[in-house]
């Protein structure tokens, strides 16, 4: 190091242009660096629910939301708020980067007409109600659809929800920004509330952009405050900022330069890179002060000293990088570039620092006389370390014992909207949107078939909807399965789905065109979604809404039979009716949380014995054929009364549809054929209705009910019937915004733990071959581990949780701390190799001081993060604060009182070389 020193001292002018030059080129790449908040980023783009997201993104036009929530005046039904509604929602439409826009004024609905079915809007284009009538009535029709209550408007009426889908190709943040630009202007005095994830990124982007401005100059006065009290000397502290504020300045750009944004958890680098770095030239400049009057002052200072800075900056660098072994993509850039940031100081400390030193600027060199932190305390503590050591040891042991009992008491966390105070705006309106419309959290759960109109798939797709509807956290459940049974229930009287594939077709076909239809089918007809929403709210919620929509997939996965009963003799029917049975009474039980399964189970077997029902069915087929025999669309109209009567008892007395109809209208053989058909038809529609009509259930058991009792029978593939019916193999599974939160959580722990595990090894390692002993390394570690333990243990006991920012202390506990160790270890050796008996005092004195300092010095420049807006990083400066002060404590309490009871051989070792 020495011969480099030479070097670069006798180019000393060409070595500070080249540090100039490559700062200037530095600060060009700071112009390309950006800000990324989105926490869904946090995980690599390669994870598999994170693919499968962007797939659903790819192929259904977007796969994230927002909401403009708009409070009406008073409500929502009234001209003024139709107005801006309307106005806000043409608006929207006409920015790039969204590919869907669904409010009141243009959302499709659904409605029976006299000739049937029509969808349409529920508002003719550009048209707003203008009398009071009009808007009552329209409140009692939105208010009476489950597709509109709760999803578009509230359930009191007050709010309305436009509801914005951005496609997967746009620049998420910049449309979000241009639709709160456009809504600030046009919202006039209407309360706004602004909710879903490319929003909540905007406002935290805005945040960490305004908090870097900030945090770093208080953090740069804090730090100049703490040298200043301890060198009183301006040119000195000038030195060791100038050096972090270079290797912040060569990191930032670097990141620009390279693309990597800064995220809401490496928008703290400066700051910790500013305390961090601070540290070497702490000891170098403290190490000058005893040559500084010796003509080779810079040079000795650097032979001294620049073993223990290389030992504790690679060990900075090895904690830091650790973090390189989480999953979470954030935390890994973060680890890499802070531990660039360290090896820059250090490069910089070794080089930068001399050099200037060498033009011997007036008053450069540290006062002699070091009034902070007091002597007096210096004193106490080593008079403590000697007199009682033995106390010390076993209050020690109570801490750790105290703290094992606060890390378990430790909880995750990944709600982002709790990184942010109560009456933020973006937590404010997140909640709003939970009460009113249940959350903005989207989640998908995918059918992939070979057609996806199949009866059995369209079935199986209702049944998974209505199961995930039974959480209190799943909201607003949408599928192409729930668009058919409402349109069926138009038709039926029942939400079900048609088991004929032709009156599916044909009420699909009444749905194309519609834009709705492109965000749940995709365009191949081979894929569809269920989509829902719910809260971002704390973890255990997000997870127990993930766990549940993973449950009800798992539910409905494998391979299934669907087979005609008509196709069956007598005794396989029997069977596969068991089955089939079996199959809806399970899924009955299920969705509406009924425990007696017995009851269900005899009630739909029960169809099996329409003579338990025959009055039911006999007074429905009577009123459904005489409706028949008078349509003037009949093939055969039976104008004259007692005829009809009298045929139709024939029809159910004989059950002879055909040969009765022979009987009485020899003369219309051409259309007995057709008719017969019709009303063949007739009598097993009437045949279902009268066995719902014979039950005492609920509407929306009776749904299921009425769908049971189809001729095409689903049961769970069985070898013994294959060949009985049609095999279906489709794939069905899960992703959304909760299942990358729950992954995010479990890499939190994970994370942690491998990070942890990695850079003590790595530490241990480096350190024993340093030392040349196990025994130094295990040293070494002591005091970090032990203020490791403390730092889990204060997680605990404060409620904090477990969460993006806070998993990254421990390793830089570690990067930190063993930088104390490293140098407390090397004083005392060099005090034992001069002989010297007041070893702890010389150590405090000396080394002690400058590890005190730079711990305060590092501590107190993060906790400026408290002046911050968001908890999360005033939560990590709190905490680094605190267990800075504790790391330099226990090295200059625990190492010493170890020294001194053991008196390990490497040091004695060491002193006779």
């Amino acid at each position: 190091m020495e011969n480099i020193i030479e070097f670069l001292l006798k180019r000393k002018l060409l070595y500070l242009i080249f540090v100039t030059f490559l700062t200037f080129f530095f600060v060009f790449g700071i112009t390309k660096l950006k800000i990324q908040g989105d926490i869904l980023k946090a995980l690599p783009p390669d994870e598999p629910y994170i693919k499968m997201f962007n797939e659903i993104g790819e192929e259904f036009e977007g796969n994230l939301i927002g909401m403009v929530i708009l409070k009406g005046i008073p409500d929502v039904f009234n001209e003024k708020t139709f107005q801006k509604i309307q106005e806000l929602t043409e608006e929207y439409k006409k920015i790039e980067g969204i590919s869907n826009c669904l409010s009141l004024t243009d959302i499709m609905d659904i409605k029976k007409i006299e000739d049937g079915i029509e969808v349409g809007k529920l508002l003719p284009p550009n048209y707003i109600p203008k009398a009071k009538e009009e808007y009552d009535s329209l409140k009692s029709y939105v208010m009476s659809k489950e597709r509109y209550k709760g999803v578009i408007v509230s359930e009191d009426g007050k709010y309305t929800s436009i509801i914005i889908r951005f496609s997967e190709k746009s620049d998420k943040e910049k449309t979000a920004l241009k639709i709160r630009e456009i809504t600030e202007e046009l919202k006039e005095n209407f309360e706004i509330h602004y909710s879903g994830i490319p929003f909540v990124v905007i406002f935290v982007n805005e945040m960490i952009r305004k908090e870097i401005i900030r945090l770093i100059p208080y953090s740069l006065i804090i730090i100049t405050l703490i040298l200043f009290l301890s060198f009183k000397n301006f040119q000195g502290i000038l030195l060791i900022i100038s050096v972090v504020i270079i290797s912040i300045t060569w990191v930032l750009g670097l990141m620009g330069f390279l693309n990597v944004p800064l995220s809401i958890v490496s928008n703290i680098l400066p700051v910790i890179l500013l305390a961090v770095g601070s540290a070497y030239g702490i000891h170098l400049l403290n190490k000058y002060k005893e040559y500084e009057k010796e003509n080779d002052g810079i040079k000795k200072s650097v032979r001294d000293m620049w073993v223990p800075i290389f030992m504790a900056a690679v060990t900075t660098f090895f904690g830091f990088l650790s973090l390189i072994f989480t999953q979470l993509d954030v935390i890994r850039k973060f680890g890499i570039f802070l531990s660039i940031g360290v090896i820059f100081a250090l490069i910089l400390t070794l080089t930068f620092i001399p050099v200037i030193l060498s033009y011997n600027i007036s008053n450069i060199s540290l006062i002699k006389d070091f009034t902070f932190p007091p002597s007096l305390l210096l004193f106490f503590i080593s008079k403590l370390i000697k007199k009682y050591k033995n106390i010390v040891a076993k209050l020690c042991f109570v801490i750790l014992f105290i703290s094992i009992l606060g890390i378990l008491k430790i909880k995750r966390e990944v709600d982002m909207i709790a990184y942010f105070p109560s009456n933020n705006p973006v937590r404010v309106s997140a909640e709003l949107v939970r009460d009113k419309f249940g959350g903005h959290a989207s989640s998908y759960v995918v059918f992939e078939a070979d057609n996806i109109k199949n009866p059995l798939i369209l079935k199986l797709m209702k049944h998974t909807s209505d199961l995930l509807k039974k959480s209190q956290y799943i909201h607003n459940p949408q599928s192409i399965a729930d668009l058919i049974a409402e349109m069926n229930e138009l038709v039926t009287d029942f939400k079900s789905i048609p088991e004929s594939e032709e009156k599916i077709n044909n009420l699909y076909f009444l749905l194309e065109g519609q834009p709705q239809l492109d965000m749940i089918v995709r365009k191949d007809g081979k894929k569809a979604t269920i989509q829902m929403v719910s809260e971002l709210g704390k973890t255990k919620i997000i997870r127990e809404v993930a766990d549940y929509i993973e449950s009800v997939v798992k539910r409905f996965s494998g391979k299934y039979l669907m087979i005609d009963q008509n196709t069956l003799d007598h005794n396989k029917r029997e069977k596969v009716f068991k089955k089939y049975t079996k199959f809806y009474t399970k899924t009955i039980c299920e969705v509406f949380n009924i425990e007696d399964s017995t009851k269900i189970y005899e009630t739909l077997y029960s169809y099996s014995d329409e003579s338990k029902f025959k009055k039911y069915v006999e007074e429905v087929s009577f009123g459904k054929l005489e409706e028949y025999f008078k349509s003037e669309e009949a093939y055969i109209v039976i104008l004259d009364k007692k005829l009809r009567e009298k045929v139709i008892r024939d029809i159910l007395k004989e059950n002879d549809i055909k040969g009765v109809l022979i009987k009485y209208f020899k003369n219309k053989r051409e259309d007995i054929e057709e008719a017969a058909l019709e009303l063949e038809e007739i009598l097993k529609e009437s045949k279902r209705l009268g066995f719902i009509n014979s039950l005492n259930f609920d509407k929306k058991i009776k749904d299921y009910i009425y769908e049971f009792t189809g001729e095409k029978w689903i049961i769970p593939y069985e070898e013994e019937f294959k060949d009985d019916g049609e095999i279906f193999n489709f794939k069905i599974y899960h992703t959304g915004v909760p299942q990358i939160y729950k992954k995010l959580d479990d890499n939190l722990l994970k994370s942690q733990m491998q990070s942890l595990l990695m850079v003590l090894i790595l530490v241990f390692i480096f350190v024993s071959i340093e030392w040349k002993s196990i025994t130094g390394g295990l040293i070494t570690v002591l005091p970090i581990i032990f203020t490791t333990l403390i730092y889990f243990g204060l997680l605990g006991f404060l409620n904090y949780p477990l969460d993006a920012a806070s998993v990254m202390i421990a390793p830089i506990i570690i990067g930190i701390g063993i930088d104390y160790s490293i140098h407390v270890i090397s004083r005392i050796k060099k005090e034992l190799e001069m002989g010297n008996n007041n070893i702890f005092e010389n150590l405090l004195k000396t080394t002690g001081r400058a590890v005190f300092i730079n711990a305060l010095s590092v501590g107190l420049g993060l906790l400026v993060l408290v002046l911050g807006d968001l908890i999360i990083i005033k939560r990590f400066g709190i905490l680094t604060f605190i267990t800075m002060i504790i790391s330099s404590l226990s090295s200059l309490i625990l190492i010493p009182i170890f020294i001194s009871t053991r008196k390990p051989k490497f040091l004695v070792k060491k002193s006779k070389t």
